[in-house]
């Protein structure tokens, strides 16, 4: 995790980034957690994809939960 957080905070502070603050990680997160739920729902589960929504892939929006995850534990 170490590992990904410096390569993470290193890109931040080359491109003049600023991390949001923790209140608003949290709420992407949720965010974040409910697209991955829903997915979850509509391949394993008993909710079918409606027509108009978006294809998503679980490895993507499992990577958007470890983004959000790792500009948390960079926060300072």
């Amino acid at each position: 995790m170490k590992k990904y957080q410096e390569e993470l905070d290193k890109r931040f502070k080359e491109n003049d980034w600023k991390y949001w603050s923790p209140l608003s990680i949290l709420a992407r997160l949720y965010e974040e957690c409910g697209e991955f739920a829903r997915l979850v729902n509509h391949l394993y589960g008993d909710k079918p994809k409606r027509s108009d929504e978006k294809q998503q892939e679980l490895e993507e929006e499992i990577g958007d939960i470890i983004y959000t995850l790792i500009c948390f534990a960079n926060f300072k």
